[in-house]
């Protein structure tokens, strides 16, 4: 598999990542989200344009560090009164044919 495929399998799977992650700690209301099969699993994707859109912005401002493999960790706190009540941490591999 190319390069250029595995970073936009890569960028799908960090968004499908924080759609779930926002899903599961009630972030949003969970009549927003829609069930959908991804990876061969159920999963759940929010319906609102206004998050999906800032979710997708937000997964593309990381292309350049992905290309670059800059990229080690990513964390989504989730924040109570500037407290951070839970933290979801994704850690990325790079494969050795791509370094």
């Amino acid at each position: 598999m190319s390069g250029d495929i595995l970073q936009e399998v890569l960028l799908e799977f960090i968004e499908v990542w924080l759609h779930n992650v926002i899903y599961k700690v009630n972030l949003y209301p969970s009549q927003i989200f829609r069930s959908r099969y991804k990876y061969n699993i159920s999963l759940n994707q929010s319906s609102f344009p206004a998050l999906n859109n800032y979710l997708r912005n937000l997964v593309l401002s990381l292309q350049p560090q992905l290309q670059r493999q800059s990229i080690h960790n990513i964390t989504l706190n989730i924040l109570q009164d500037l407290e951070i009540q839970e933290s979801f941490t994704l850690t990325i591999s790079y494969p050795a044919t791509l370094r």
